[in-house]
């Protein structure tokens, strides 16, 4: 296995980070059975729910828990399982303000990522969709973590904002230097 990056690491950090508010849940495929590429490692089990393929029901429950009061860190494996859940992002989380004329403004933070094709893991996981999504969502904000810096600035800007917001991560760099 080739060492982590420091851009891995820098990631790494910001979740744990996140991890220590008492709000904050991570729920998504492969956040127990796998700590989703090494992040969650040394986050609590108790924090961290697994879920199947099903993304619109992930991105449903993540809703409601923010409206629970939680912080959910909602983990889809790579971007295009995302447009699974695009009724959920496009029509009711990026809405829902509107919707319900500034009654509810629920956060979640979405963090995906974009495959890396040099490592055989199948074309439709190299898909980096951000320009589309950013064409459908008008109130979530979408952070591309091209490098160290992006990581650290837009992990920050998520955590402040009291809006959601989605980061994506390049799996092309999480390993090496």
């Amino acid at each position: 296995m080739k060492p982590y990056s420091k851009y891995h690491r820098n990631i790494k950090n910001e979740i744990e980070k996140i991890s220590k508010d008492p709000k904050v849940l991570f729920i998504g495929q492969q956040c127990v059975s796998e700590n989703f590429y090494n992040f969650l490692e040394n986050i609590s089990l108790d924090k961290r729910q697994e879920m199947g393929v099903c993304e619109e029901l992930q991105l449903g429950l993540s809703v409601g828990l923010a409206l629970e009061g939680y912080l959910p860190i909602s983990i889809f494996q790579r971007m295009d399982f995302l447009p699974r859940a695009a009724d959920q992002l496009i029509n009711h989380l990026d809405l829902i303000i509107e919707h319900s004329r500034g009654l509810y403004n629920p956060k979640v933070i979405i963090f995906t990522t974009v495959g890396n094709c040099k490592a055989n893991v199948g074309i439709q996981h190299c898909k980096n969709l951000i320009k589309g999504f950013r064409l459908l969502c008008n109130n979530i904000p979408i952070y591309d973590l091209k490098n160290i810096n992006d990581v650290n600035k837009y992990f920050k800007l998520a955590i402040k904002s009291e809006n959601s917001s989605i980061l994506v991560a390049r799996q092309d760099l999480f390993y090496g230097d």
